[in-house]
């Protein structure tokens, strides 16, 4: 009997009295527990060290001073931090589960926070159930309990009209009983909620909660290892700094001065909150573009990818299915045609039993053009089994059983037995009908006693072809061509019949050279022989899932980095092995979107191809700003250290050092990040395989900055104090050469494409801000004689700061000249 379900607004009402079917969550960091954080790390204990050194030696103002940059240096770490956490939890609630209910009689998908007591949950493989209840109608349904049972082995399912009750326990066969966060392996049904949220069987045991934060990438372990080895070298070097001062001078005071600017100097501590903010925010940048990131990795992965493998029904095609034309005893017609012409009516009759009234396959759906929906249930459902790409149902049909199956054309005729000439014919037609890009199905029908265990026994009858058309999406060829420019791969993996996976290619701009590998071509080789044979192959057709999951292994084994998408409960192994797997958001399966680092909400090659342009942009940006960082740390140690071993006057001192942190952590956290996509980005080969974001050829790119920058400040120190300048004026000349060499650091890494001060780059909102402000910053500490004197600076003449300025800015000429050669077209 067909099922209405609860209408939307008694559905609405029930929401409001029992509540959203959703287990508590847990509670996000406040922003002062973030203050709390940021107070343990070691570069605010240095401050605090410093402030109540100077304020023990008596300057107070230093003191205060310092005690204040570090106030502001905390809050910006602090907001940043617990922004990136606000962007993670509204990216949370966009990917929260979805669930197909029936409401009014009407299919439906809806929120799983959503469902309510009464609601009719429409089950299918791959499914995660939504909320306990009681199966009404159901077709072969398998689910596997072990979340409850602890128990793998699946269980049957069986329909039932009684009432919920106290007896509802998982495990065992053919109860009709399902629960919350159970997976749908098999069959198809329909069940009654029951219990949702905290009055589930999940949610009265307590079941582990989903949180907030992400768990750390490789990148972010490795970067937190090199920031904790930098701060133990830093610490020994000042220890040792502080006793060569002491040697020399003999004042303690003036030593562990000089020793805490050296840590403070070497300790890059902006990396681990570039690395955490750059993620979260570049995952809220994809999720704009209708792309979810449930892995951080898989944000860094994207700019490496070289090989996209896709499927082609509603990723390279609209999934718009149509019934376009049926064949029969040698002749073809339209829909319409075949609707007047009774010679289509056994055809019409035996694909309608074939296909689910209430199924989510959209080749079900479309067949539905053809006669009204079947009302009753089937007696039993053949689902799809490896190397048997067919599906059938069976019917009580009067004193028999009807069964009626549908499938690949080949599968169809082996199982009627057809002869080789008749089988001939009929392939001929499929040829025919694929030359179009039509996927073609075939129909047959058979009659037994009672609905038998298996099927391959019984006397199928050859009823017909259907043929099926489904547009290629408009923005397919030039996606194709985007990634091609890019050095990317574009391989299509279909189930489909090969001349119609050949003719879809074609349209969208893959290069099938003539030739669809075929999933029984796989299946001979062993994975050497098909590491071999991949190469080169853009189209793969008759594939099956596990043959998918070689593919996308045999291609990562020729050093490929591959991004896989997919939407099937069987595509999670093949999403999994992949570096990027993308889920298909709006036909996948919950198994999919576990499997999957990303899901693409729309299913659209266009959002993948513009999540990976994004994606080099975020792995272009991290590498930019840490570039950055380590760069402007390298002359803050030099600074630090080559005066003493010259047997200058220091040049640095905490404060001089805090001042430059007020420059590099707002630089970094908001500058870099919300930097665009280079011109190039999209027009160059990926990052090599084997190249980290953090690779030596980019920390030997930062040094080598850096060096430039040291050598020029020390330059302009060193010069000032030859030619008798007072020391605070030569400490000025050197500070002012280092805030101008800072600034055009940014400047010269903003883009590795473009002239670092071209227009483009200048007009950008961000970065006039940055420089305005640590121009303003930098005048007024000149221009304030309170703060000259906290700075134990000295206003030098106006040629001696143009000079200085000249000496910063010339830090990074060398590096301009590398850009205007081309060296960094493939990016450090």
């Amino acid at each position: 009997m067909a099922l209405r379900g609860l209408d939307e607004e008694e559905a609405a009402r029930r929401l409001a009295r029992v509540g959203p079917n959703a287990l508590p969550a847990p509670r996000g960091r406040g922003l002062l527990r973030f203050f709390a954080e940021v107070l343990e790390e070691p570069i605010f204990l240095l401050l605090v060290g410093a402030a109540v050194l100077y304020l023990a030696i008596g300057d107070a103002a230093e003191g205060i001073l310092m005690a204040g940059c570090a106030a502001v240096s905390v809050a910006l770490v602090a907001v940043q931090s617990w922004r990136s956490e606000k962007v993670l939890a509204a990216l949370k609630g966009i990917v929260a589960p979805r669930a197909l209910v029936v409401r009014g009689g009407a299919t439906r998908r809806v929120g799983a926070e959503t469902i309510v007591p009464g609601d009719l949950m429409v089950l299918a493989p791959g499914d995660r159930v939504p909320a306990d209840g009681i199966l009404r109608e159901g077709a072969g349904l398998v689910l596997e309990e072990s979340a409850l049972t602890g128990e793998s082995v699946p269980v049957r399912k069986r329909a039932s009209g009684q009432a919920p009750g106290d007896d509802m326990a998982p495990g065992g066969d053919d109860t009709p009983f399902v629960f919350s966060g159970t997976l749908v392996l098999a069959g198809e049904g329909i069940a009654e909620a029951t219990a949702t949220g905290p009055r589930s069987r999940v949610g009265a045991i307590g079941a582990a909660l989903a949180t907030l934060r992400w768990p750390p990438t490789p990148l972010q372990l490795a970067t937190a290892r090199l920031v904790r080895r930098l701060a133990l070298a830093g610490v020994a070097l000042s220890i040792l700094v502080g006793a060569l001062h002491y040697a020399r001078l003999g004042d303690w005071l003036e030593a562990t001065l000089a020793g805490i600017t050296l840590a403070m100097s070497a300790m890059p501590e902006e990396l681990p909150m570039v690395l955490a903010i750059f993620l979260a925010m570049g995952a809220w940048r994809l999720s704009r573009h209708g792309v979810l990131a449930r892995q951080p990795s898989a944000v860094l992965a994207l700019g490496a990818t070289t090989v996209l493998c896709v499927d082609k029904t509603g990723t390279i095609t609209e999934n718009r299915i149509r019934l376009e034309r049926l064949a029969v005893d040698g002749t073809d017609a339209s829909v319409d045609e075949a609707l007047g012409d009774r010679r289509f009516d056994a055809l019409r009759a035996a694909s309608l039993r074939a296909s689910h009234p209430q199924g989510g396959d959209p080749m079900d759906r479309a067949t539905l053009v053809l006669g009204p929906a079947t009302l009753d249930a089937a007696l039993r459902e053949y689902p799809i089994e490896s190397g048997r790409p067919r599906v059938a149902l069976a019917w009580r049909d009067g004193a028999e059983i009807l069964v009626a199956a549908k499938g690949a054309p080949e599968e169809i005729a082996r199982l009627c037995r057809l002869d080789g000439a008749t089988a001939r014919e009929a392939m001929a037609r499929v040829e025919a009908f694929a030359a179009e890009g039509l996927r073609v199905l075939a129909v047959a029908t058979a009659r037994a006693p009672s609905a038998p265990e298996a099927i391959d026994g019984l006397a199928f009858a050859w009823a017909g072809l259907l043929a099926y058309g489904d547009p290629v999406r408009d923005s397919a060829r030039a996606s194709v061509e985007e990634c091609l420019a890019a050095g990317i791969e574009v391989v299509m993996i279909t189930g489909d019949y090969p001349a119609t996976a050949c003719a879809v290619a074609r349209h969208a701009g893959i290069d099938a050279q003539g030739h669809a590998m075929s999933g029984a071509e796989v299946a001979r080789m062993d994975d050497a022989a098909l590491r071999e044979a991949v190469a080169g192959k853009r189209v793969f057709a008759r594939t099956e899932p596990g043959q998918k999951l070689r593919i996308v292994e045999a291609l990562r084994a020729r050093g490929h980095v591959v991004a896989m998408t997919g939407d099937g409960v069987n595509d999670a192994p093949a999403l999994r092995a992949a570096h990027v797997g993308v889920a298909m958001g709006s036909r996948g399966t919950d198994v999919a979107r576990e499997a999957a680092g990303l899901v693409v909400l729309n299913d659209d090659l266009g959002s993948i191809v513009a999540a990976i342009r994004l994606g080099r942009r975020i792995a272009d940006n991290i590498r930019k700003a840490m570039v950055f960082v380590v760069a402007v740390h390298v002359p803050l140690v030099g600074l630090a250290l080559l005066p003493l071993l010259f047997g200058w006057p220091p040049m640095l001192a905490p404060v001089h050092v805090i001042f430059l942190e007020l420059v590099i952590d707002p630089t970094c956290a908001i500058v870099f990040e919300a930097q665009e996509a280079e011109r190039r980005a999209m027009r160059r080969p990926p990052r090599p395989a084997g190249r980290t974001v953090a690779s030596p050829l980019t920390i030997s790119l930062a040094i080598a900055q850096g060096c430039a920058l040291l050598a020029c400040a020390m330059t302009a120190y060193g010069v000032a104090l030859q030619l008798g300048l007072p020391q605070r004026e030569a400490r000025a000349l050197g500070f002012v050469a280092l805030v101008a060499g800072t600034l055009c650091l940014a400047l010269t890494n903003l883009s590795w494409d473009d002239f670092a001060f071209a227009p483009r780059l200048l007009s950008h909102p961000s970065v006039a801000v940055a420089a305005g402000a640590t121009s303003a910053m930098l005048a007024l500490l000149l221009a304030w004689p309170a703060a000259r004197g906290v700075f134990a600076l000295e206003v030098p003449g106006a040629a001696g700061i143009a000079l200085a300025i000249g000496a910063g800015a010339a830090s990074v000429l060398w590096f301009e000249a590398v850009k205007r050669g081309g060296l960094l077209a493939r990016g450090a």
